[in-house]
């Protein structure tokens, strides 16, 4: 595979995973890539994102192939930021919904204690 195909599809990862953190209430980090973002978040990554395969693209169409590679080396950094932070959330989630589970179980508990209680004590009132 190209170096220009592994950056296309890095910037296609970096799209889809930064997408998906805006969409989960996280923000973009890169202030340059932000400024693109202030009217529209999707439309403003996707132009950032079209710019950068453009410039990869004349970079190797230029035959400087190391702009390219060296590309891959920070987007792929990038993606893997990227999917750490939504493990990281998606963790957090499940997390959030096993206690919340655990809570509910505790309380279903309770109650039939309660109604258990409270038959033993009407038995005993008769």
């Amino acid at each position: 595979m190209s170096a220009l195909a592994t950056f296309i599809g890095l910037q296609l990862a970096d799209l889809v995973t930064t997408g998906l953190i805006l969409h989960l209430g996280g923000f973009e980090m890169n202030p340059l890539v932000n400024g693109f973002m202030s009217l529209n978040p999707m439309a403003g990554l996707v132009v950032v994102k079209c710019l950068a395969v453009s410039i990869g693209a004349f970079s190797e169409a230029m035959g400087k192939y190391r702009v390219v590679s060296m590309g891959n080396y920070a987007y792929g950094a990038v993606v893997t930021w990227n999917l750490t932070q939504l493990s990281v959330y998606l963790g957090l989630a499940a997390a959030a919904i096993w206690g919340y589970q655990r809570i509910m179980i505790r309380r279903a508990q309770k109650a039939a204690e309660a109604r258990r209680v409270n038959a033993r004590l009407g038995e005993a009132c008769e």
